[in-house]
This record gives C-alpha cells, structure tokens and sequence, in this order.
C-alpha cells in the first residue's frame, strides 16, 4: 500500500457514480492541497481517498471514502497511522482552530473511528442529508 498526492479522477475510482449523482460531488470540490489517495503499489488500484476541504480562518472539514469497508480494514494500521498524523500536522500549523467532519447518524463505523481519532459529538444536524436523513457534527478543536 502507498499514500500519494490525490489525482484528477481518484474519487471517481472509489465510489459509485449514483453516489456522486446523489451527493453532486465534483471534483472541484474534491481537489484542495490537503486530499490523498490510497493506491496498491503493483497496480495503481486506487482504493480510497480523503482530505481535508478548507472552509475558512482556520477550519477545514474532513472526508473519507473508500472502495467498500473491507478495503479501509485490511489496512486499516497503514491508514491510520498516515490520518493521525495527518490531523496531527494540521492541527499542529499556528492558524489552525478546527477540523470536523460529518457523519451519517446511523454509521456506526464511521462514528465509532472519528471519535477513536478524537473529534467530539457537537449535535445531531436533523434532515441535513439529501434523502433527509440526520448526521452527527464532530470536530477536534484546538
């Protein structure tokens, strides 16, 4: 497994083209200085993406997708140690006040790995999804 520089297309690799439709991602809205992707060296399969989107002043929100779950699993030590640090760096830079993310309220993984990395459960966001459904704010604050 390598980590490299996000590249024009990746996200498209990892998630199906009725999600994109659904979440209208673009990959303007993908591609900030701040985004990686997770390859298999021997063949260039991109397996899952994730950075962080500035917002203003000192906040960003972060994002994560990949393949299927099971992909995240198998390596999920390798990504680990690369998102902590990761966060750590960011949250390290002196302008730096606040990285959060956003979790579907009945993704228990999700949930459960935002808090293992340390973000805070600040309130349910009610109808926030495109279907309607509720989602969890966490953020890590300095």
């Amino acid at each position: 497994m390598k980590i490299r520089h996000y590249q024009k297309g990746d996200i498209f690799k990892v998630i199906s083209s009725d999600m994109i439709e659904k979440m209208k991602i673009t990959e303007e809205f993908i591609n900030f200085i701040y985004t990686y992707s997770l390859y298999k060296e021997n063949d260039y399969q991109v397996l899952g993406c994730a950075g962080l989107r500035p917002l203003w002043g000192g906040a960003y929100e972060g994002w994560i997708h990949s393949k299927d779950f099971h992909t995240f699993n198998r390596h999920k030590i390798f990504v680990i140690r690369f998102i902590v640090k990761y966060l750590k760096f960011i949250m390290d830079q002196p302008d730096t006040r606040r990285i959060q993310a956003v979790i579907h309220s009945e993704d228990v993984r999700a949930r459960a790995f935002v808090r293992f990395l340390g973000f805070k459960a600040e309130g349910v966001m009610k109808k926030y999804g495109p279907d309607g459904s509720n989602f969890i704010m966490y953020a890590m604050v300095k």
